[in-house]
């Protein structure tokens, strides 16, 4: 099976987005691979020359611009509470499977056959930290159709939540619900 593989990134997260396409050419099976749409959150003219120099990376403009210093500012909230949106687009544009991945991951190994692909989405569980049995920060919707309508959950759920901890949580409620 092919997948696109989707993330966000602005100027700030340059180092981090160098090393999540360095360490994904350079430990990941890339025949596995379709796309891997960058969402542009606020790169400048040098970074997104960079990235472009990778073969299948597609720069998506955001459409918004969303500079952030450090953790739950409003940068990163508005950045990381788009990605579950940019996702339903890529799914509903490509028909194709697709991986939600947070840039400030390196990968290690290939990580394709570990991939039920026969489930309609794969997420990751994690030992409750006191708001949260799920990561969203690496998310599969392998089957277009459900995975679209689980997104517009996930979506009006995050978009329904307050406090700054908002993506996993909802996560973990539409899945628990």
């Amino acid at each position: 099976m092919k997948y696109n593989i989707l993330t966000v990134l602005n100027e700030g997260y340059e180092k981090f987005g160098r090393l999540f396409i360095n360490s994904l050419f350079d430990k990941v099976d890339f025949d596995s691979i379709e796309s891997i749409y960058i969402y542009d959150t606020g790169l400048s003219e040098t970074t997104t020359k960079y990235f472009l120099n990778f073969p299948k990376v597609q720069i998506v403009d955001a459409g918004f611009s969303a500079p952030s210093d450090k953790m739950h500012d409003d940068g990163w909230q508005k950045n990381t509470y788009s990605k579950t949106r940019f996702l339903r687009d890529v799914l509903k544009k490509t028909h194709t499977p697709t991986i939600m991945i947070d840039v400030d991951c390196v990968f290690k190994c290939d990580f394709f056959d570990m991939i039920d692909d026969d489930a309609d989405l794969v997420v990751c569980r994690r030992h409750r930290r006191g708001f949260s049995n799920h990561l969203g920060s690496f998310f599969v919707a392998n089957s277009i159709t459900p995975g679209i309508k689980f997104l517009d959950k996930w979506i009006e759920r995050i978009e329904s939540s307050e406090g700054k901890h908002k993506e996993s949580p909802a996560l973990s409620h539409i899945l628990e619900s």
